[in-house]
């Protein structure tokens, strides 16, 4: 189980860090910014 658990760790953090990436591309532009609000908001919910 340890295993399993260590492997989980590192795919959720691999997947932020692949979020934050992905946002750090985004343009600056006001669609954008709205676009990633509504991909965000849910994580901010819980």
């Amino acid at each position: 189980m340890q295993k399993d658990e260590t492997d989980l760790r590192k795919r959720t953090k691999d997947f932020a860090l692949h979020i934050v990436r992905v946002f750090s591309t985004l343009a600056k532009t006001t669609e954008a910014q709205v676009a990633s609000s509504f991909l965000v908001l849910p994580f901010l919910v819980h």
